[in-house]
């Protein structure tokens, strides 16, 4: 390992990323500057980067680069269209092999490689995602020719999707699933295995159509029928109205005002599709291997790609030792259109030192960040980091999270409101605070950093604004 490579270049943190560590080597081959990925609309240059563990540093010249084209991207309706249009397709191609996938018996290499090209298909939308400059583009073209009410009716509408997303469906099922559960045992409190076997064959039918969304973070295993019965009962779904939008704004809006929301509605609505796409693929793989491999799903979340290859191909398998390692100690970097993995202290370490300059909590009163779902609620700070915080949350606090992602739904459920440090419209985060009508804020970029368990704050998600009551 040549750590002089690293030293070369002047490193930014990222966000923390959650996802399995194979996808993160997706990821990193998709950010690569000759990938043919429609990233290359903004980003020719690509993406310099490095995670330890699961926190993520950019190397500051390509990072600028990379979001002043982002940026760009969500201002330029032709490039923006463009960009959606290429999406379309890469989404088509994931759909027609999922048909074929899901009656796979047995995993080879062969098969390997096709999931693998549809995974970057799917990884060059999420990192083409432009979310998080979204809300400023819109409100600088509409700004003028609209109250904050009719532009909030355009945004209401962006989220207005023609199909369901599967995390929609999902709470639509369970939802009848409770229905059933109160007509049998109307007012009791019970416990999963004390509940009717009509309703414990609901669930069991429930997880076999809806697991794929759960487990597909790092080091889990995905929603048992216990789990979504517990995620039942937390529930207090009520379905969002479809919008249409208002035909005062139509009137008011010329065509590229309304060419506009219309992309962005589509993004949204691909963006998450893709997510739904990604996480059936990733739960089909991982069964297979599973089964044919015997190695746990949670275990199977520690390989990179490369070593799924050779466990197909040779049967080899990590140690207990090398699973333990990993999970203290990793490191994976894209540099110089080049992916490398390393393990281990010494190697972590050598990294660590040269890029990892702790940002220091500043002592703030109140921050900001974008309104992803209005409301104005107080309550007390749960910070929410992996899926054994979820019990820390109880009914009416505040779910503070780097970003949110389906397996902390029990959390969501219980949350009065939700603030994330990353994300945009297109963001889980968005998408589900909208759905359960939670209010919420997202890309603080430091509201883990500065809030702790306990703090209490008041989140005016109308305003974009979180204020610290006492920390």
């Amino acid at each position: 390992m040549r750590t002089n490579i690293v030293k070369k270049y002047k490193w930014e943190r990222g966000e923390e990323w959650t996802e399995k560590w194979y996808q993160t080597e997706l990821c990193f081959q998709t950010l690569k500057k000759n990938y043919p990925s429609p990233c290359k609309l903004f980003a020719p240059k690509g993406l310099q980067v490095i995670t330890l563990n699961k926190l993520w540093f950019y190397e500051k010249n390509t990072s600028k680069l990379w979001d002043e084209g982002k940026n760009n991207a969500a201002q330029d309706l032709d490039q923006f269209k463009k960009l959606v249009n290429q999406t379309e397709p890469s989404l088509n191609k994931v759909e027609e092999f999922l048909k074929d996938a899901v009656s796979f018996k047995t995993i080879d290499i062969k098969k390997l490689k096709l999931f693998k090209i549809r995974f970057k298909l799917l990884w060059g939308i999420f990192l083409s995602d432009l979310g998080t400059f979204l809300d400023s583009a819109l409100d600088l073209q509409l700004k003028d020719k609209l109250s904050f009410e009719q532009i909030q009716k355009a945004i209401d509408y962006c989220f207005n999707f023609k199909h369901n997303l599967g995390i929609v469906e999902e709470e639509a099922n369970l939802t009848k699933i409770k229905v059933l559960l109160n007509k049998k045992h109307a007012g009791q409190k019970i416990t999963y295995p004390e509940i009717s076997n009509q309703i414990k064959e609901a669930l069991i039918d429930h997880t076999k159509r809806f697991q794929y969304l759960t487990g597909t973070e790092l080091d889990a295993s995905g929603y048992m029928p216990q789990d979504f019965y517990e995620s039942l009962v937390e529930q207090t779904y009520v379905p969002s109205k479809k919008s249409s939008l208002p035909t005062s704004v139509r009137k008011t809006l010329k065509r590229k005002d309304i060419q506009l929301i219309e992309t962005i509605r589509r993004h949204v609505y691909f963006d998450n599709y893709a997510a739904d796409l990604n996480s059936k693929l990733d739960f089909i793989l991982n069964r297979l291997i599973s089964n044919t491999h015997k190695i746990s799903p949670r275990d199977l979340s520690w390989y990179s790609f490369s070593e799924l290859d050779r466990l197909i191909k040779f049967g080899k398998k990590l140690s207990n030792t090398d699973l333990k390692e990993r999970r203290i100690y990793r490191i994976m970097w894209q540099i110089d259109n080049k992916v490398q993995t390393f393990y281990g202290i010494k190697n972590y370490g050598a990294i660590k030192q040269l890029i990892d300059k702790p940002q220091q909590a500043q002592k703030v009163k109140q921050f900001r960040g974008t309104t992803a779902s209005l409301g104005n609620v107080t309550g007390i700070v749960k910070i929410v980091n992996k899926i054994e915080d979820v019990k820390k949350v109880q009914k009416g606090d505040i779910l503070v999270a780097i970003n949110t992602h389906p397996d902390l739904i029990i959390a969501i459920k219980r949350s009065v409101g939700i603030i994330t440090d990353y994300g945009g419209m297109t963001s889980h985060a968005a998408i589900i605070s909208r759905e359960f009508n939670i209010p919420c804020i997202v890309g603080t970029k430091i509201a883990t950093q500065v809030l702790k368990d306990g703090s209490k704050v008041n989140l005016n998600a109308n305003l974009g604004v979180i204020k610290i009551l006492k920390n």
